[in-house]
């Protein structure tokens, strides 16, 4: 299976108390308008009656690359984590793929350095390392973000209901690690209940996977695609 994620920060579950009240930071991602967005979840009744008024709120907004460039070496260089676009198609989060792919890199460099031989052709095993690590987690995150933008609000909001269930929730329990996610995307997939929910969303929404998204999630696209994120704390 895939390696254990890092410990939780935060063992009882929630960031401490900072000035005598809890805090927590949010963060939101879409292709464009990432603080209206999450302006108008924070206005959202549930979710503002959980918000101390007069609570001040400062967002920060940056691109997230979300598609791997096409090549992440040339003659002595070496590109990792967000600047190559590496980082979780699921979340846009890119600490863990940025430690992973620099101590990758690290190797690489230090096997070029011992060679003698910094060109762009010893230094391609760092690219076919990572690949080797990473590339069927971001084909499967990648086909499970794609299809999860094109989910109106009335069916994500099934979405949660359904992952509510018990069945579901022992499903992700068993399956679902915290740097990971090909493997609970692909129980989820085998899944009957889910199965039957993809197919009713494709029908209500008019949509159809068509072969050729499917095989464009291959790691053969260039890095064309970026969504923004806003982060509120």
């Amino acid at each position: 299976g895939a390696p254990a994620g890092p410990p939780n920060p935060w063992p009882g579950g929630a960031p401490p108390p900072r000035g005598g009240a809890p805090r927590a930071r949010g963060a939101l991602l879409a292709s464009g308008d990432a603080e209206g967005y999450l302006a108008r979840f924070l206005r959202n009744p549930v979710v503002a009656s959980r918000v101390r008024p007069g609570s001040a709120w400062h967002y920060r907004r940056r691109p997230i690359p979300l598609r791997p460039l096409q090549k992440t070496f040339a003659e002595r260089l070496l590109v990792v984590g967000d600047a190559a676009g590496l980082v979780k198609p699921t979340t846009g989060g890119g600490i863990y793929y940025g430690l992973l792919t620099a101590e990758l890199a690290a190797a690489t460099a230090s096997e070029a350095l011992t060679a003698g031989d910094c060109s762009a052709r010893f230094l391609s095993r760092y690219q076919a390392a990572w690949q080797a690590s990473l590339a069927s987690e971001i084909r499967t995150g990648s086909l499970f973000r794609e299809y999860a933008s094109q989910l109106s609000d009335a069916q994500i909001d099934e979405a949660f209901q359904l992952a509510a269930s018990d069945q579901m929730a022992r499903l992700i329990g068993d399956r679902a690690s915290f740097n990971w996610h090909r493997a609970v995307i692909l129980a989820l997939w085998r899944s009957a209940s889910v199965r039957g929910f993809l197919w009713r969303s494709l029908v209500t929404s008019g949509r159809r996977l068509a072969g050729a998204r499917w095989r464009r999630l291959d790691g053969s696209s260039p890095l064309d695609l970026a969504e923004e994120v806003a982060v509120t704390g």
